[in-house]
């Protein structure tokens, strides 16, 4: 888990959400867009709700992981929907590593 702070304010998300709405985040700057996007977060009771913030280049956004001992919950869903926004921002081009939630450029010449 992972305390996402925007706006001068913490959520909880996951780890997977958290690393993959900072390379949606990322790739908006590089195209100057924003998105709109709904994120799951949880209380300290592990209780699950949402959250909708609008991603830029100028989101001023970091991460802080969360002390906790259990797994994260299921949010595969969730990061889906924030990586097929990347695709839509760059629908050529790119690609995932074996770990969802890192986004590369793929060859320049296909962009």
């Amino acid at each position: 888990m992972k305390h996402v702070i925007y706006d001068g304010k913490a959520f909880l998300t996951t780890d997977e959400v958290a690393d993959t709405l900072m390379s949606l985040t990322s790739q908006l700057g590089s195209v100057h867009r924003s998105n709109i996007v709904e994120l799951p977060t949880f209380d300290e009771a592990g209780r699950e709700s949402s959250i909708q913030i609008i991603v830029s280049a100028s989101s001023q956004m970091s991460t802080v992981p969360a002390a906790s001992t259990e797994p994260d919950p299921d949010t595969n869903s969730a990061a889906t929907r924030l990586r097929d926004q990347v695709t839509a921002v760059h629908p050529r081009g790119l690609s995932f590593d074996d770990d969802p939630a890192t986004i590369h450029p793929g060859n320049p010449d296909t962009i």
